[in-house]
């Protein structure tokens, strides 16, 4: 799948990024002959596979260590003994590749250059560790007997949209911009424990922003790197936001787009608004012998209201109202009966604390003196146990400082309280398609053949009683032609959520620049999404004869900005001759339809019936 790129402006192209970021691990005249050993947030990461040739060092693509790595970084490795290629999905997502005997890598669109090439150890292939590294973000940092691997923000990129400029910054960690500086003329966030090589202040031409400018502070141990954004006269700021955690937005907006943009305001000892009389300051979790146990803070006044729903959903959320978020939007693993927590300011006045949960479990809600306290028990609900609650919060706090959220953006869609209004409804999405051709090998397009399949996929999921909408039938951009990324596939998402839909399926076909790497692979981006991807790639995997390439965790922007459950599949590498064959077989083409409608069965079994006579066959 080639993702569309249009009207974006990047400061430094990654291949500069990549450039400025290598770093030597070892005079290439003299190499070390010792294991090296790194520390990466407070973790030691010794890599077992080592081996020094061609003037640098490289480490096998399936030692434990850089296993133990990619976990912490959550991304995801695809190669199998004796395969020339092997590739990282990271959770920007940015796909990094190698390939045997080839000293260019990928990393994204972006071809660099390593220092060697890979090259195998019997049948395991072994990586240039440097280039590997800086293509995670990472830099190696000497401070005293230790190394340590910095994580970085290793690209910023720009791209405007009317009135609107949005600087989107990329790391290998979490990134939790703090505010450092309000001017009227400028605005500088301080992003803690990262660092960067994109020092410099670079200038803008996009509405709002003259220029950026990026600076490092702190120690090897506790970098401190400060984005300096330079305004236009009139323009102002929002909140940062982030769509998954790893980057960090910053907008501008010139005067003309002001009124309709929520701007940062300056801290104060009173409620931003006479109806925010509340802010919620954290949220604790602990895992008991009797169940989970959270406490959300509240301070000051404001009620809850909370729900739950029952499987295959099993998600519970609690809405506090009249309140504004006064910590970090956050995402953290669970424990226990708790698999995920999300918190987020959903609206200007209401906070979600959102879990997933581990089965229909029996859960109490009520207020305490500090707040919230939920308890997760680990016993399963009873069929008449309640399904939602109200009540007040009476936890009056003195000098709340207020900071007003940016609004919720077609870049920030979540609503963990999704349930679809038409239970029957699957949308279908063809990826690419008129002016975007996606992939195209001997005449062949991407386009064309995810048209075909979705087509045979409807088809499919209508016979036995589903509603099914594409979100194109025809070969036609979606939103129009020549559109901007975020336009066009924001256009997909919106027939999906406007519609109530159950579920979301985007079918795309894969590529690379050589024919090396073939096979089929589900991505998914939220947790609401796992299951599903799960099931699909299984009955792919059942009956294609390609590669099973897995479920891959990724922040593609369809399957991220689907209220509902949602997955992209790469059904097979057009680039591969094996592959090909099969993409351009009518035949096979049916199978892969198949095999994508028993998923959808294995999940969500039958359609519903339904509802009422007024519920027809069309959404």
């Amino acid at each position: 799948m080639n993702s569309i790129n249009r009207c974006i402006a990047r400061i430094g192209s990654l291949a500069a990024t990549l450039a400025l970021l290598a770093l030597s691990l070892a005079p290439a005249q003299v190499l070390a002959q010792t294991t090296p050993t790194y520390v990466f947030s407070g973790y030691a990461v010794g890599f077992a596979h080592f081996d020094e040739r061609f003037g640098t060092r490289a480490i096998a693509i399936d030692d434990s260590g850089l296993a133990a790595l990619l976990y912490r970084l959550h991304a995801s490795l695809t190669w199998k003994p004796g395969a020339r290629s092997a590739l990282i999905t990271t959770s920007q997502p940015l796909v990094v590749s190698f390939t045997a005997g080839d000293a260019n890598y990928n990393s994204g669109n972006i071809v660099a250059t390593a220092k060697a090439a890979p090259y195998f150890v019997g049948r395991t292939l072994y990586v240039p560790l440097d280039a590997l590294l800086t293509a995670l973000y990472l830099k190696p940092v000497v401070s005293g007997a230790m190394t340590y691997l910095q994580p970085q923000i290793g690209s910023l990129d720009l791209q405007a949209k009317g009135a609107i400029t949005r600087v989107t910054a990329f790391s290998s960690i979490r990134l939790q911009p703090r505010l450092l500086e309000r001017l009227p003329t400028a605005m500088a966030y301080a992003f803690d424990g990262v660092g960067t090589s994109l020092v410099g202040t670079h200038v803008s031409h996009l509405p709002g922003l003259r220029a950026v400018t990026v600076v490092q502070r702190g120690t090897p141990t506790n970098p401190v790197t400060i984005v300096r954004l330079e305004l236009a006269p009139g323009a102002s700021t929002t909140a940062p936001s982030s769509d998954d955690g790893r980057d960090a937005v910053l907008s501008v907006a010139t005067a003309a787009a002001a009124p309709s943009v929520a701007a940062v305001t300056a801290p104060s000892a009173q409620p931003a608004s006479s109806s925010l009389t509340a802010a919620v300051t954290g949220v604790n979790g602990l895992n008991e012998p009797t169940g989970y146990a959270m406490l959300i803070r509240v301070a000051g006044n404001a009620s809850y209201e909370w729900h739950r729903l029952r499987p295959p959903d099993n998600r519970f959320w609690v809405d506090i109202h009249h309140a504004q978020l006064q910590m970090a939007p956050a995402d953290y693993g669970g424990a226990g009966d708790v698999q995920t927590i999300r918190v987020r300011q959903v609206d200007p006045q209401t906070v979600r604390v959102a879990l997933s949960l581990d089965g229909e479990k029996q859960i109490t809600v009520a207020p305490s003196p500090e707040g919230v306290t939920v308890m997760i028990a680990h016993q399963d609900a009873l069929a008449d146990d309640p399904h939602s609650g109200v009540g007040p919060i009476g936890n009056p706090g003195s000098g709340i400082a207020m900071v007003t959220p940016a609004p919720l953006t077609p870049e920030q869609p979540w609503k963990f309280g999704y349930m679809a209004r038409n239970p029957r409804l699957i949308v279908i999405d063809p990826g690419h398609g008129g002016s975007d051709r996606g992939t195209v090998r001997h005449g062949v397009s991407e386009a064309s053949l995810t048209l075909d399949m979705a087509h045979r996929l409807r088809d499919i999921l209508v016979s036995r009683g589903w509603q099914v909408l594409l979100t194109h039938t025809t070969d036609v951009d979606v939103y129009g032609p020549d559109a901007s990324a975020h336009d066009e596939l924001q256009a997909r998402d919106d027939i999906a959520n406007k519609n109530g839909a159950r579920l979301f399926i985007s079918v795309h076909v894969n590529a690379f620049i050589n024919d090396g790497p073939s096979g089929t692979t589900t991505y998914y981006a939220k947790s609401t999404d796992l299951t599903l991807a799960r099931d699909i790639q299984a009955e792919l995997a059942a009956r294609l004869g390609t590669k099973n390439d897995g479920v891959i965790k990724s922040r593609f922007y369809v399957p991220l900005h689907a209220l509902m459950p949602a997955v992209l599949v790469e059904t097979a590498f057009l680039s591969n001759p094996s592959d090909f064959a099969k993409l351009t077989d009518p035949q096979w083409r049916q199978l892969v339809a198949q095999a994508m409608a028993d998923g959808v069965a294995d999940y969500a079994g039958p359609p519903p019936p339904l509802a009422s006579p007024a519920q027809g066959d069309t959404p």
